[in-house]
């Protein structure tokens, strides 16, 4: 029963099947790499979807205040490339983190934003 306690959470559900063929005992032990794959993909299409509904959230939550301005900063690049916060010259640092320091910057000296 997925509808209660952490059986919710993303990810546990996607990856049953793996868990199950994992067991040598169970009838659907088999190719192990194949189930992974699939459960790999169920995760990502999970949270892809999971993703566009919390931006659906946050764009309706704040379309009731016509005066608020909303930032957005794609992280994907950094995501997809597996840089880290770390990593002084990765991607995540160019397309999120000084942009948002320079918009904040701004905005704390008063400027236009």
């Amino acid at each position: 029963d997925f509808s209660r306690g952490i059986l919710q959470s993303i990810g546990f559900k996607e990856f049953e099947p793996y868990f199950k063929s994992a067991d040598p005992r169970s009838p659907s032990h088999g190719d192990i790499s194949a189930v992974w794959a699939q459960c790999v993909d169920a995760l990502k299409a999970r949270t892809r979807r999971y993703a566009g509904r919390q931006r659906q959230w946050v764009r309706n939550r704040f379309a009731i205040h016509d005066h608020l301005c909303l930032f957005t900063f794609d992280s994907t690049g950094a995501v997809e490339d597996g840089t880290s916060l770390d990593d002084d010259g990765g991607t995540w640092r160019r397309q999120v983190l000084f942009p948002a320091l320079a918009l904040a910057t701004d905005f704390l000296q008063g400027k236009d934003v």
